[in-house]
């Protein structure tokens, strides 16, 4: 893909992210502001390595998810309550840790006969924590939406 066409899709995107969150802005809540400027600035200063890299690293992703999980929850509810500034906090600390597990694993994933045995427990540890977050996602969806499944069983 050509260096043009990456940059139209970049820019397509982020102008459709914050046209979505100007939007939501409007309709929701005058507050979702602050959600769609940061989060703006986390994906610009990541992804062009602005102020010479700082922003480029797990914990600035990591800090980013955590963002888009508690605009999510403010966008539904309008109010940040202590356990919800907690479990941002923790998917915060999941993500980081997450990519951190990823940088260390990778060697692993991509040429297993050369990786140190390190490589190979973070790719494990990884695969593990992402099928179990997979299984509690599941068991959620399906705990919420048991009425209307049970009506199609």
């Amino acid at each position: 893909m050509s260096i043009r066409r990456l940059w139209l899709i970049a820019i397509i995107g982020l102008l459709a992210f914050v046209t979505i969150g100007l939007y939501l802005t409007v309709k929701v809540t005058y507050n979702y502001i602050f959600f769609v400027i940061a989060e703006s600035f986390f994906i610009v200063a990541y992804d062009l390595e602005l102020f010479k890299g700082i922003f480029h690293n797990a914990n600035t992703l990591g800090t980013s998810w955590g963002l888009v999980f508690l605009g999510g929850y403010y966008l539904q509810d309008q109010v940040l309550s202590p356990l919800m500034l907690i479990v941002s906090l923790m998917v915060c600390i999941c993500s980081m840790q997450g990519i951190n597990l990823y940088e260390r694993g990778k060697s692993f994933g991509k040429d297993c006969s050369y990786a140190d045995p390190e490589a190979k427990f973070a790719w494990d540890t990884l695969r593990i924590g992402i099928l179990t977050v997979d299984a509690i996602t599941l068991i959620l969806a399906i705990y919420r939406f048991w009425p209307s499944i049970s009506l199609l069983i």
